[in-house]
């Protein structure tokens, strides 16, 4: 049998646990960018679309309320609200148009 200190088995695990969410949540949030930019260009959306639509990306990844969220449907919601306070006129039926566009 092992002898292990469970304070130091505990605190290890919670180390360990720390840097891998770390890790997912920067993943993901490099993911819904990469997506955002991705559609944008596809869709050849103006570049100040597409500056804040990223912005809003990187604001609601870092709020933590994507968890268990599709990156692509969180992307095309960051291109509809950016495109709603820039003025340009688009809705979901175009956006999800765009982003199906090969």
């Amino acid at each position: 049998s092992l002898d292990l200190d469970k304070k130091a088995v505990s605190k290890c695990f919670n180390s360990i646990k720390n840097i891998i969410i770390d890790n997912t949540d920067n993943q993901i949030s490099q993911n819904v960018a990469g997506l955002v930019g991705s559609y944008c260009n596809k869709m050849e959306l103006p570049v100040n679309v597409k500056d804040v639509a990223v912005e809003i990306s990187d604001l609601i990844c870092k709020k933590d309320v994507i968890a268990g969220r599709n990156p692509s449907t969180i992307a095309a919601v960051c291109i509809l609200i950016a495109s709603k306070l820039t003025e340009y006129r688009t809705n979901k039926k175009e956006i999800g148009k765009g982003i199906k566009r090969n």
